[in-house]
């Protein structure tokens, strides 16, 4: 919903995976999870067709009528794509209040979502601010923690969004209370960049007026892979974490739960596939869950690490260039999957 409006592949990636009503149960249909989009694509590529081709109906009859289409897609993908009209008042809706989406073929849709995701990168990115952050050549720093947080763990989170500022970097967080909102909230105060990367309720948070006025300045960017109006699950939480990681350099941990929780689920995650370098807050006020991630792989960063924009760039770049994260497989982009 730029100037340029919605282009035929970002609007049949809407209609097969986007939700315009206020809730599923108001849905003709369940839209499609990223599995099902991508075997939907899958099998359009095998018939030598187009993204945008699926907005033809004889082209959506011919896969419902493929051996191997899955009934659970075949049933619904007639009901997805009838659903223009809701399409259309959500798309004026979005557009009035500032509101952009990217599909996964967009050319501004993240370059690191693609590398370190591939086809599990979400189909669809909804968000307001200048999008071009998404992609600047900018330094990243991923900052994640409980909600729940006491002095010192504040404090660090908003040391880190503060000397990420004076560095020039973009600190990147999920905008919930606590660790994330602290980081953000100090990495503004200090004139630097911000993107929130949200689970849901993006159209409360862009325009309420803590962020509103950062937002329309270009200072910070409010993004989510759910539709704008999408209420916060605990499943849309744990779908966006690792998100905050793929799209920085480096993550840090501010305070995690051992064993359970977003926070450890993402972090561990981001361990085991090595997308990005995570560092933990460390010392005398370590909790058990930092001390768990240290020993599974996380690097420590101590408050002294903090203490002045030269000792975290030093950090920062200790800890990146040792790093060399494993690519994404490559089925997708043989399939052609993200190519316009």
């Amino acid at each position: 919903m730029t100037g340029d409006g919605v282009s035929p592949e970002t609007t049949a990636t809407l209609l097969l995976c986007g939700g315009f009503a206020p809730t599923r149960r108001d849905e003709p249909a369940e839209p499609l999870n990223v599995s099902e989009f991508n075997r939907v694509l899958a099998m359009l590529a095998n018939q030598g067709r187009t993204l945008a081709d699926g907005l033809n109906t004889e082209v959506i009859d011919d896969l419902i009528h493929e051996p191997a289409m899955p009934g659970k897609i075949a049933d619904r993908l007639p009901l997805l794509m009838q659903r223009t009209t809701a399409l259309e008042m959500a798309v004026q809706r979005w557009s009035s209040m500032g509101f952009w989406v990217l599909d996964r073929t967009d050319s501004r849709y993240p370059e690191r979502f693609r590398d370190h995701l591939g086809e599990s990168a979400p189909p669809l990115l909804y968000g307001t601010g200048d999008w071009e952050l998404l992609n600047r050549d900018l330094q990243r720093v991923a900052v994640v923690g409980s909600r729940d947080i006491d002095d010192d763990a504040e404090t660090f989170a908003r040391n880190v969004g503060g000397q990420a500022a004076a560095n020039g970097m973009i600190t990147v967080s999920g905008g919930a209370r606590g660790a994330d909102r602290s980081a953000i909230d100090a990495a503004l105060e200090a004139g630097g960049l911000a993107i929130a990367i949200l689970p849901g309720a993006l159209e409360q948070v862009a325009t309420s007026r803590a962020y509103r006025s950062a937002i329309a300045d270009g200072w910070m960017l409010a993004v989510s892979p759910y539709h704008p109006r999408a209420k916060f699950t605990a499943g849309n939480a744990m779908g966006r974490n690792r998100l905050i990681y793929c799209l920085s350099d480096v993550g840090i941990v501010v305070e995690s739960a051992e064993g359970s929780g977003g926070t450890w689920s993402g972090a561990t995650e981001t361990l085991e596939n090595d997308w990005v370098p995570v560092g933990v807050r460390a010392g005398e006020a370590m909790s058990a869950g930092n001390r768990a991630l240290i020993d599974g792989g996380g690097l420590p960063i101590e408050p002294s690490d903090l203490s002045d924009p030269d000792r975290f760039a030093s950090w920062f770049a200790r800890t990146t260039e040792s790093h060399s994260p494993t690519p994404a497989g490559s089925d997708s982009q043989q399939l052609g999957l993200f190519d316009r």
